[in-house]
């Protein structure tokens, strides 16, 4: 069951593969009169202006707009500070900086102010997402288009962008709009547990709307739902919702090669411009990435030194170091796994080893590893971890295999500090790193400078360094 969130229009032939590819600036224009070479031309091209906003004939291109800012966000843009996928990486465990610009370096050393714009692109996407959003929901239940499922999609945008923030960036992310009207509409900073209730509400409401006429929107809505509730703590309720979600069941972002707007910028950014590195046992509690041989985590690596799929080894990186690419992506047309039913069976499992089940925790894990279709076979009991704590590093493992680059193991690392009682010192990246600097004690994102231009931010609720 493979569907994609930036290509539903192709199935209902509304815009042409192309087209799609440069949603963020098909939304300036009429869809009659698409001329992409005149719209790449535009400044902004991640602008809807005001008559777009207001404009119920021009229905797909405003859900298309929405859907690229959401793509933007995650996957990031050419020749820029990357998305979430990347800057999320760097400041875990999932890839170490490989060029000399001192944004990534204190991203990557868990020390960046509200100044460092490797995460202002992320944040501001992701905030456009879920505005545009808001405002073309709103369209769309006025027509005759209201139930239909890219108006369903787009309270799964609103939900996906709202949970990233708060998985994401510390306690007072704002939920500010902008009115069809061009007009800002702030809001104050909001605590992690608000905005993820705004996420799952609006999950609950592309629910609603979908009914029984559209299962893949349900499903995406399921997952992104249950993986809300487990950041909240909410074990059994996520538990309970997941196992509504199918093993097969597997939901995409695309991407396009054709334009620098609209490819995959992972691919772009890490493996040609070398901006970013594979790395493996980042700062002594990093994961084997690398070294562990394991087909969910390909890699270019030296000739005959550890685990090289296609033979790609390792070139100079921008600032003259040892690079490694990553093969997840392998071309500028990757796309990223947003949800899946083996998602959905690691929620399970977490819910389970919360409340003490090991049996069924390992039940799940085997089905999440069976629905990776790489030829994993099931881990053993003993394989699993005699300890509750041997088990929870063997389950935070799994997902952070399984998931690798697609956005979850900032959230992953949060959760295991604050509902399983590991310390920064047990599994964040400590001492110094590669170049010799310290790491510092952030464990989330801070809300960027951009963001103190509205009157009602005052900035992080809690600090950076609590889960």
């Amino acid at each position: 069951m493979l569907n994609r969130i930036v290509a539903p229009g192709r199935a209902l032939g509304f815009l042409p593969r192309r087209a799609l590819g440069l949603a963020a600036v098909a939304a300036l224009l009429p869809l009659a009169a698409c001329n992409l070479d005149e719209a790449l031309q535009v400044e902004d091209p991640f602008t809807v202006t005001p008559g777009t906003a207001r404009d119920t004939t021009n229905l797909p291109n405003t859900y298309a707009g929405a859907r690229a800012r959401f793509a933007t966000a995650i996957g990031g843009r050419q020749n820029r500070e990357g998305g979430l996928v990347l800057q999320s990486a760097t400041f875990t465990d999932e890839l170490v900086d490989s060029d000399g610009f001192s944004t990534r370096q204190s991203l990557d050393r868990r020390r960046p102010t509200e100044t460092n714009a490797a995460v202002s692109d992320p944040y501001t996407y992701l905030q456009r997402a879920r505005a545009e959003a808001i405002n073309a929901a709103g369209l769309f239940a006025s027509t005759s288009q209201a139930g239909s499922d890219l108006h369903v999609n787009l309270y799964n945008i609103i939900g996906y962008s709202e949970l990233l923030l708060a998985e994401s960036f510390c306690s007072g992310v704002p939920l500010s709009l902008v009115d069809v009207n061009g007009q800002f509409v702030p809001s104050a900073g909001q605590p992690t547990a608000a905005v993820l209730d705004s996420a799952i509400a609006a999950f609950d409401q592309a629910v609603a709307l979908a009914g029984s006429s559209y299962p893949t929107e349900v499903n995406l809505a399921h997952v992104g739902k249950a993986r809300a509730l487990m950041f909240k703590g909410d074990y059994t309720g996520a538990a309970a919702v997941a196992a509504l979600v199918p093993d097969g069941f597997r939901y995409f972002i695309e991407y396009d090669p054709a334009t620098q707007d609209s490819y995959n910028a992972v691919e772009e950014l890490l493996n040609e411009e070398k901006r970013w590195s594979t790395v493996d046992k980042e700062g002594t509690n990093g994961l084997d990435y690398m070294s562990a041989h394991d087909p969910r985590t390909p890699w270019g690596s030296a000739t005959g030194t550890l685990y090289a799929p296609n033979g790609d080894g390792p070139t100079s990186a921008a600032d003259g170091g040892i690079h490694f690419s990553q093969l997840k992506y392998p071309s500028r047309g990757s796309d990223v796994l947003l949800a899946s039913g083996m998602e959905a069976r690691y929620i399970q499992a977490e819910a389970a080893l919360k409340a003490g089940n090991a049996a069924s925790a390992l039940t799940f894990v085997n089905a999440a590893r069976a629905a990776n279709n790489v030829g994993l076979t099931a881990l053993t009991a003993a394989q699993f971890g005699a300890t509750a704590s041997a088990q929870a590093l063997t389950l935070f493992r799994e997902r952070a295999f399984s998931l690798w680059l697609t956005a979850h193991r900032l959230g992953d690392l949060r959760r295991m500090q604050k509902f399983f009682g590991f310390t920064q010192n047990q599994i964040w990246p400590i001492g110094v790193d590669r170049r010799g600097d310290a790491y510092g004690t952030d464990v989330a994102l801070t809300i960027p400078q951009e963001e103190r231009n509205n009157p009602l931010f005052t900035g992080c609720l809690t600090p950076a360094t609590e889960p």
